[in-house]
Order: structure tokens, then C-alpha cells, then sequence
């Protein structure tokens, strides 16, 4: 691992145009808690994440925790100024960028420069702790569903519209990679 790097947003807008990533479990949009899927249009909203099991003909979660666009790109996002027009209250996950589930993520244009493709990403704490702060309430939100909703773990793909349980080698891709949270999720 090299020098931790200094972040700094370029005001690119990559991140803001690019809300669908493909991933193991298919394509999945920009991740919002409950409290922010008004900040989009209602006909882009579904869910994202459930947790539990009910049904016996057509297994499905119990709980919906969390919910996604179908946008590729963000509303809130100002060609012109290359800013956001909802910076003060936008989704967690969007304060917590370049942090997903404490990794940096590499398509960020800025880390993208300033890193190789087999190095791991290490970031100066003084330049990220307000990323951080979000990243960590997003976490110790995932954290209580499953520990309030035992069981399966479920995701929406983007591009299948319907439910799939998570498990095994997909299940450790997905969760975020701090030691000892996969243990505490999994309860």
C-alpha cells in the first residue's frame, strides 16, 4: 500500500451520471434509505434491499430497507455548474462517495488517477471525514435492519425487477468489507 492519497472532488459529475453499477447480482442503482426516495421521481423508485422471508408460493423479504433509482443519471445534477442542487440534503450514499462500505471505489475519476488497478486504496482520514461520517450511518443503518429482520438477505436488480435471495461468495461481495461487520450483519 502506497501513501495514504488526498482526496479531492474534481467536480467531474462521473458519480453523478453514472447512478446503475453492474455487479455480481446484477445491475443496481444508486442506494437510498427510506426517508430519501422523495428526492427522485416516484416512477424511478424500487427497492433495492429486503431482508426476512414471508411468503410460501412466492418467497419474498419481509422488509424492503432499502430502495433505488432507475435513473442513470441524477436530476440534481447541473450540467452548467457542475454541482449539486440538493448538496446540503443530498442521499447518504452521495456524502459518503468515494466510500462504499469503507473501500474506495476506483470509478471515481479522481482515485482512478492517482492509483493502480492492483493497488489498494489509501486514503488520508483528514481529507474523507465527512464521507466517512456518512458511510458509517449508512453501515449502522444496514446493521439494525438485519439485526431487526433475521434471515435471508434479498436484492432487486435493476435490470430483472424481481427479488433475489443473496447468499454465499455474492453475499461477501455485497456486504461491505470491515472486520467483524459480516458477522454482525449475518446475527
Amino acid at each position: 500500500m502506497g501513501t495514504p492519497i488526498r482526496f479531492k472532488c474534481l467536480k467531474c459529475g462521473y458519480c453523478c451520471a453514472h447512478l446503475i453499477n453492474e455487479t455480481s447480482l446484477g445491475k443496481l442503482g444508486i442506494f437510498l434509505l427510506p426517508q430519501e426516495r422523495g428526492w427522485f421521481p416516484q416512477e424511478t423508485i424500487i427497492p433495492l434491499y429486503g431482508a426476512g422471508l414471508k411468503g410460501k408460493r412466492r418467497l419474498r423479504p419481509q422488509v424492503i430497507y432499502a430502495f433505488q433509482s432507475t435513473l442513470k443519471r441524477c436530476p440534481w445534477f447541473d450540467e452548467r455548474s457542475h454541482l449539486c442542487l440538493i448538496y446540503e440534503h443530498r442521499p447518504s450514499v452521495c456524502r459518503a462517495y468515494p466510500l462504499s462500505g469503507t473501500c474506495a471505489t476506483r470509478e471515481c475519476r479522481f482515485l482512478a488517477m492517482q492509483s493502480q488497478d492492483d493497488e489498494e486504496i489509501s486514503l488520508e482520514i483528514s481529507t474523507i471525514k465527512e464521507e466517512l461520517k456518512a458511510d458509517r450511518e449508512t453501515l449502522n443503518y444496514i446493521i439494525a435492519m438485519r439485526s431487526k429482520y433475521k434471515g435471508p438477505m434479498w436484492v432487486y436488480p435493476n435490470d430483472e425487477k424481481k427479488w433475489k435471495m443473496v447468499t454465499g461468495s455474492d453475499l461477501n461481495q455485497y456486504l461491505p468489507k470491515i472486520p467483524g461487520l459480516l458477522s454482525q450483519i449475518l446475527k
